[in-house]
């Protein structure tokens, strides 16, 4: 029974060892992957901005062409009616 226990006690001692480097392994992973998580929370962020600042682009873009349309419809009237 002594040599049984021993054989069993070792391989216990195996399993331990292997799931302890397998631990090591994922917290090795899980930290690489919260640093990838944080640069594509970051780039996120980035794009969000840019894509604001492209809204409120096209908002006065949209305005411009509206008066440069209002505009020139009256230079069109004013030309029809004065000749």
């Amino acid at each position: 029974m002594v040599a049984g226990r021993r054989t069993s006690d070792t391989d216990q001692a195996v399993q331990i060892a292997v799931l302890q480097t397998e631990v090591t392994h994922l917290s090795k992973a899980v930290a690489e992957l919260k640093a990838v998580n944080a640069m594509q929370s970051e780039k996120l962020d980035n794009l969000l901005r840019v894509i604001e600042e492209a809204r409120g682009g096209w908002k006065v873009l949209m305005m411009v062409g509206g008066a440069a349309g209002s505009i020139g419809g009256a230079v069109s009237w004013v030309i029809s009616h004065v000749k």
